[in-house]
């Protein structure tokens, strides 16, 4: 067996911002996470929202996790979440919940042929072919030039190895 340079490449939550439109400033803006949550009651049902900051004017906007549920049928857990609107344990929620992208990879890419390993955190559910893409800066159709044996639907998972070999630059004058 070859002895190829090993690349670690990290996957982790990652709150995802998201664009919508800002009632203040009239117009389509960019929100970030603003580390909490409202949680609202209404006899025996709940309404609960994330909440986001508009990076221009400081606007809210709402995310709904959920409307008018009877509270019986929420869990537990997720409800003393968000009664303790603590940012730090609702950002793996809201990482799930905004645009289903909410990872982050890092790492280095290599400039020539290697062996990528991943380290996946714990509630991170990604795609091969869209981590690779993702962390290359390249479309998925070009995953396979890099790693012609990467299936389309494998999932990543911790400690996977994963052989990427930047395709070769035709160089025409």
């Amino acid at each position: 067996m070859s002895a190829l340079p090993v690349v670690l490449w990290t996957l982790s939550l990652s709150v995802s911002d998201l664009t919508a439109h800002c009632p203040r400033c009239g117009r389509s803006r960019r929100f970030t996470f603003a580390d909490a949550a409202r949680l609202n009651a209404h006899r025996k049902r709940l309404d609960a929202w994330l909440l986001y900051d508009c990076e221009v004017c400081g606007g809210t906007h709402k995310v709904e996790l959920f409307a008018r549920t009877p509270v019986r049928s929420v869990d537990p857990a997720l409800l003393a979440l968000l009664h303790g609107s603590d940012g730090t344990l609702l950002r793996p929620l809201a990482a799930a919940t905004v645009g289903g992208q909410g990872w982050a990879v890092t790492g280095d890419v290599p400039d020539r042929e290697a062996e990528v390993r991943f380290a996946v955190a714990q509630g991170v559910r990604a795609r091969l072919d869209a981590v690779l893409a993702r962390g290359l800066g390249c479309a998925r159709s070009q995953v396979v030039a890099w790693s012609p044996d990467v299936a389309g639907c494998t999932k990543v998972r911790d400690g996977l190895r994963v052989r990427l070999q930047p395709p070769e630059v035709s160089t025409r004058i």
